[in-house]
């Protein structure tokens, strides 16, 4: 009975560390329709990996919401508090349902995007109250004895583990920091990499994981190959975010910068310069005698690293065999009109970004011979035949 006493303590103190108000079947009247505040409500389930994804934004939210006495951010898992989710018809995980104060019988869909932002300008726009500002949670994944493989293990994604302890060890406390950084850089990259730690701490089951990397000292940064934890490495590079952010740029193949967006190189393919550039400086007509083997230099791209990169490589040549002399301006021009979309996911201005790196990279890349009209390209090349015929004559 002591033991499941101390247990139940333990579990409220963990949940008391939250801002979130968890609710379930018995208690939501209570928390949500009989509180005359306004609550906005994830309704989400235990299995569901979107909910899992979304929940340090939510976190976040509760955070800068916390001092506004009539506000609340509420979470209930639906799946197990079914009389709840049948009552709202909850169909899908997560759903977010706002009850505003003055109507909460009638609450209102909430489907913008699921980060802190969004959700915060939300709020605003819907009841005037802004949130305080707060840090960005970590992102950094805490590992153990017993869910490292599970992480790692039959997984196409690598990892970078940092191995600390919680007392008497002040270097730990700044690492701790610049991994922070580090996660927050490849945080759309998580089915690449996961940042994790590793924090030896009292009875916490970090032992046969210490003894696999042969840790011994505090902290000591480990890279483990994509989907073998046995497969791994002992960083021995300089202790600052920008030189571990390129180590892992340059160890699965990504260009990420620290603010999380890609660098000015990403959309560039490495091995294709030397083709790109013959193609982009020759005219129109050795062009499209030069295509084939362009081409074939592009199959020979790993597209699993280059995936989006190889197909906007594919489109441009066609565009440029079709003589669409107008195309990398018009897509600038498209592209710096999406960018001023201050609603676009951040999966997108990737995807954009990548795209206007390569076209201001062709940019540089352009010669007389470019855009020449094949017409005259064609006369230039019969008068040097026939200078040449003349000459053998």
């Amino acid at each position: 009975m002591h033991f499941v006493a101390l247990w139940s303590l333990l579990c409220l103190s963990v949940a008391w560390a939250s801002n979130i108000i968890i609710a379930n079947d018995k208690n939501f009247d209570d928390i949500v329709l009989n509180s005359d505040k306004t609550s906005f409500v994830k309704f989400s389930a235990e299995w569901c990996s979107h909910c899992k994804k979304m929940a340090p934004e939510w976190e976040k939210l509760a955070d800068s919401y916390v001092d506004v006495e009539d506000i609340q951010i509420v979470e209930i898992d639906a799946d197990k508090s079914r009389s709840i989710g049948k009552r709202y018809n909850i169909a899908s995980f997560p759903t977010i349902k706002l009850f505003r104060a003055d109507s909460l019988s009638d609450p209102i869909d909430y489907s913008g995007q699921r980060e802190f932002e969004f959700f915060s300008n939300y709020l605003l726009n819907q009841i005037g109250i802004k949130g305080k500002k707060v840090g960005k949670p970590s992102k950094v994944v805490q590992i153990h004895d017993g869910n490292i493989e599970k992480l790692i293990e039959n997984k196409e994604r690598a990892a970078l583990i940092v191995f600390t302890k919680e007392n008497n060890c002040d270097d730990c406390i700044s690492v701790k920091k610049m991994f922070d950084q580090v996660s927050h850089a490849f945080h759309k990259e998580l089915d690449k990499i996961i940042i994790a730690e590793a924090q030896k701490n009292g009875d916490e089951p970090t032992d046969w994981i210490r003894d696999m990397y042969s840790i011994n000292e505090f902290p000591t940064i480990v890279y483990v190959e994509t989907g073998d934890s046995s497969k791994f490495e002992i960083y021995s590079g300089s202790l600052t975010s920008s030189d571990l952010i390129q180590f892992i740029n340059n160890k699965i193949g990504t260009k990420r910068a620290a603010n999380g967006l890609l660098d000015n190189k990403a959309g560039i393919i490495p091995d294709m310069e030397e083709s790109l550039k013959k193609f982009i400086g020759i005219n129109i007509v050795d062009r499209r005698e030069y295509v084939q083997t362009f081409i074939e230099n592009l199959k020979k791209v790993d597209d699993h690293v280059f995936k989006n990169e190889v197909k906007y490589y594919a489109l441009i040549v066609n565009q440029f065999i079709a003589g669409n002399n107008g195309y990398v301006d018009a897509e600038l021009a498209k592209f710096d009109d999406m960018l001023k979309n201050k609603a676009i996911d951040i999966s997108t201005k990737d995807l954009v970004n990548m795209k206007v790196n390569l076209l201001n990279h062709i940019k540089t890349l352009v010669t007389e011979e470019t855009y020449r009209d094949a017409k005259d390209v064609m006369e230039d090349k019969e008068k040097a035949a026939a200078a040449l015929s003349k000459d053998e004559l």
